[in-house]
């Protein structure tokens, strides 16, 4: 079978290597990588890469890290993770259709977790560039009921230890979302002063596709900053406020390959 030209953040945490897995799971190709810059059409789905789109692309749930982003006019969107993402490309002249959602909302269409061996009270799902922190609070301390999740792990099997967990804190976006997509309470927090990129537009650009305003961010910055479960338990949910079905119906409808069934 034809392969699939794509283009992805070549990386092995979670957010990054999710669009070639996906695009394997939907199309039943298997996903080569290819430059944006390369005058040959090829696919780009999810992550904050929209501001890389360029015409020979086409985009199907690709979002902003940061509201600065510009998105090139001849870029071809078919979809876009939320309305800044659109606004933003609108204002640069590119035609984007009101088609919302960040493609990893359509997991628990291709994905079912395998049941694991017990389950958490809180997983913790730390940006790669906040896990050094992460591991450093717990370091030499007891916390049976926290699972800190390894981001660097296989796609399957982040989303298995992410479906052991009865609440996920994460500083990762796509911590958020696959908590979202398959209905476990999430929390957004950033852990220590460290920043991970981009200026939190990704952050309210999804909550706005699905019907969130203003997700609340908690700053855990204190050494025992996972010490304290119940404190941990009462952050502020990122949870759906629209019809998610309906959402992850609307997107696959608007995927720009032929998804096999």
């Amino acid at each position: 079978m034809t392969p699939i030209n794509l283009f992805w953040m070549v990386s092995p945490n979670f957010g990054d290597a999710l669009a070639p897995w996906l695009a394997r799971r939907l199309s039943g190709r298997a996903p080569v990588y290819m430059d944006p810059r390369i005058d040959a059409d090829k696919y780009v789905i999810g992550g904050s890469v929209l501001n890389h789109a360029t015409p020979k692309c086409h985009a199907w749930g690709a979002g902003l890290a940061s509201i600065r982003d510009g998105v090139d006019a001849g870029a071809q969107i078919y979809a876009v993770r939320g309305p800044i993402s659109r606004a933003v490309a609108r204002a640069c002249g590119a035609a984007c259709p009101p088609v919302y959602g960040d493609p990893a909302l359509v997991l628990p269409r291709v994905y079912q977790p395998r049941p694991q061996a017990r389950r958490y009270a809180v997983g913790v799902v730390p940006h790669f560039l906040q896990a050094h922190l992460v591991r450093s609070a717990l370091a030499g301390t007891e916390h049976p009921d926290v699972r800190v999740l390894d981001i660097f792990a296989p796609v399957e099997e982040f989303i298995d230890a992410l479906c052991s967990c009865d609440l996920i804190v994460s500083s990762a976006l796509h911590g958020l979302v696959t908590a979202n997509a398959y209905g476990i309470p999430a929390a957004w927090a950033s852990f220590g002063e460290s920043a991970i990129g981009g200026d939190g537009t990704k952050f309210r650009d999804y909550g706005l596709s699905v019907g969130v305003d203003a997700p609340d961010c908690v700053r855990l910055t204190s050494p025992d900053m996972l010490s304290d479960l119940a404190a941990l338990q009462v952050l502020p949910r990122v949870a759906p406020r629209c019809d998610l079905d309906a959402l992850v119906t609307g997107l696959l409808a608007s995927c720009p390959f032929e998804v096999t069934p």
